[in-house]
C-alpha cells in the first residue's frame, strides 16, 4: 500500500490524504508522474506532496511521520 502525504512548511504539519494500492496509482490520482512535488498554496505556503510506502512509516499510526522523507529544495527565481 502507498499513502499520499502533504507536508506543510508554514505549520510544519503533515497530513495523509489517501491510501492507494500502488505508487503509480498514487501519482496518477494527482496528475503527476512521480517524485515529490512542490507547490505554493495560498493557505498553507509551500507544500510538498509525496507518495510513500505505507510500510516505511513508523509504527501503526500514520498520523506521525518520520522526518526522513527526502524533499526537493525550492529553486529561487
Amino acid at each position: 500500500m502507498w499513502i499520499a502525504i502533504f507536508l506543510f512548511t508554514v505549520s510544519l504539519n503533515a497530513q495523509v490524504d489517501k491510501i492507494f494500492s500502488s505508487e503509480k496509482e498514487c501519482w496518477n490520482h494527482y496528475g503527476k508522474k512521480s517524485n515529490t512535488h512542490l507547490y505554493q498554496s495560498k493557505t498553507h505556503g509551500l507544500v510538498w506532496l509525496s507518495c510513500e510506502k505505507y510500510s516505511n512509516m513508523r509504527g501503526n499510526d500514520t498520523s506521525k511521520f518520520p522526518l526522513t522523507i527526502l524533499l526537493p529544495t525550492p529553486t529561487k527565481k
